[in-house]
């Protein structure tokens, strides 16, 4: 009924000194940017890496049967809970490098074992929520050093780590220096110290994290690291534009594997905290998606304001050369076209000439409330024609939907 856990990342600060170049690199770039397209050796999923690829694909990384510095975090289990967490600098070789399919299916012991108890100890199944549970134990415990220490040196900035804090589910979370102050938790993880030290490889402010735990003069590694509040700024800057990079991307990559035909997913849908968008949340990942349509905006707003979760049809389509992401709530579509629907039945009721059946003309093209002149109709007609090309460009039913249909 007893067992340990060891949770390895590779040791870059005892690579990469603070008064490197490379660091100064690693600070400016701030994150790895990842995509959907080929990588550097042909595979898909490529990246584009805070640092060189030949660092972080090889010599900084814990490749299998390669002996590499880490830092780990051991935690010792009893009963099926964890009693005790602690950290040292180690060197490991890794024995058996994986991915979340295999390590999903593996059916020898050790790992059969091994994923029985994260299952056991997360309440959680897939491999990948396994993995991320190890890693935000990781970043908790290390958060809740950083958080002491900035309360023990009296919360001074030079010689902090950095904190990732978010004040309210509703909120983003960003980097702040550590303070030592209670309202520098983590609200959606309901944690009141978080850091990120579980990929500084790719993640600048994990290596200034390290550096800040296991430099001898942690002013010295603050002062050259140059996290002041301008710096600290920038960063946050920085990290939120990639975010938003990976957003467009993994919105585009959905979109163009949803261009043959529609896939229908069981999501829960929100609306972002501007209102300009949608936040699709897939088995696999969050997305975010423009509300570039008006007409479902009354529905959308009653429907998310109790919030959603069901039916959510996802499709690509092309647009100005792009392919772009669309989301269709079969529920939203289902009662805007109900109203619309009236709406008809009431127009083709009518029986008088065609021209009774058009849609009245926008205001500047009337006169008088009567029939405009012969230019006046001739910009009517060539818009009224567009707007019917464009939505049957996106696959919607003349007539019954505007652009974009339901999406």
């Amino acid at each position: 009924n007893k067992c340990r856990i060891g949770i390895h990342v590779a040791d870059v600060a005892g690579r990469i000194p603070v008064n490197s170049a490379l660091y100064e690199w690693a600070r400016m770039r701030a994150s790895s940017a990842y995509h959907h397209g080929p990588s550097s050796d042909g595979t898909g999923g490529g990246s584009v890496p805070m640092l060189p690829p030949a660092l972080a694909h090889g010599a900084l990384s814990l490749s299998e049967g390669q002996e590499r510095p880490a830092v780990t975090v051991w935690l010792d289990v009893v009963d099926g809970k964890v009693t005790k967490r602690w950290h040292e600098r180690t060197l490991i070789v890794n024995g058996c490098a994986t991915t979340y399919s295999l390590f999903q299916a593996d059916e020898e012991e050790a790992t059969r074992n091994a994923r029985e108890l994260l299952q056991a100890l997360s309440g959680s199944v897939a491999a990948e929520e396994l993995v991320a549970w190890t890693m935000v134990e990781y970043n908790a415990y290390f958060g809740g050093l950083l958080a002491e220490r900035a309360k023990s040196t009296g919360g001074g900035s030079e010689g902090q780590g950095l904190l990732r804090v978010q004040e309210s589910e509703e909120k983003g979370a960003e980097y702040a220096i550590a303070k030592g102050d209670a309202k520098q938790g983590h609200a959606k993880l309901q944690l009141e110290a978080y850091a990120h030290l579980s990929s500084p490889i790719r993640r600048f402010a994990d290596l200034y994290n390290q550096h800040v735990l296991f430099s001898n003069d942690g002013a010295e590694a603050s002062a050259k690291a140059k996290v002041d509040a301008d710096s600290l700024l920038e960063l946050n800057s920085r990290c939120a534009a990639v975010k938003r990079y990976h957003h467009i991307v993994d919105a585009m990559s959905l979109g163009y594997a949803c261009r043959g035909s529609p896939q229908l997913y069981m999501c829960k849908v929100e609306a972002s905290e501007d209102g300009k968008s949608l936040v699709v949340f897939t088995p696999e990942k969050r997305l975010r998606v423009n509300l570039r349509d008006t007409y479902f905006a009354s529905a959308l707003q009653d429907l998310l304001s109790v919030g959603y979760e069901g039916a959510v049809e996802l499709c690509g389509i092309l647009k100005s050369g792009r392919t772009q992401l669309r989301v269709r709530i079969p529920d939203v579509v289902a009662s805007a076209r109900e109203a619309q629907g009236g709406y008809m039945a009431h127009v083709l009721s009518q029986e008088g000439k065609k021209s009774d059946m058009m849609p009245a003309p926008p205001a500047p093209y009337r006169q008088g409330g009567g029939v405009g002149t012969g230019k006046e109709n001739a910009e009517v007609v060539k818009e009224i024609a567009e707007g019917v090309a464009q939505v049957k460009l996106d696959g919607g039913p003349v007539g019954l939907e505007k652009k974009g249909g339901g999406r």
